[in-house]
């Protein structure tokens, strides 16, 4: 199946999110996704991250296995 394109999102209430990153590239239908680094960009901390992936077709499967975000505490 192909890997979508997918926009990584903040929020410190659930409510209100904004835009940290997104990938730019689509991964087509049988190569083997193992890891895919976006880079985001926070001014701020956040309690929730979330991962919307764009529209698939009908029939595509997709798996989120792992996550992890890395950062540095703000002081």
């Amino acid at each position: 199946d192909t890997m979508p394109k997918f926009e990584v999102q903040g929020s410190n209430d659930q409510k209100s999110w904004q835009t940290l990153g997104a990938n730019s590239q689509i991964v087509e239908a049988g190569k083997d996704v193992k890891k895919v680094t976006v880079a985001l960009k926070a001014n701020k901390t956040y309690r929730y991250v979330r991962v919307i992936f764009s529209a698939r077709n009908v029939g595509q499967k997709l798996s989120l296995v792992e996550s992890e975000v890395w950062g540095t505490v703000g002081k």
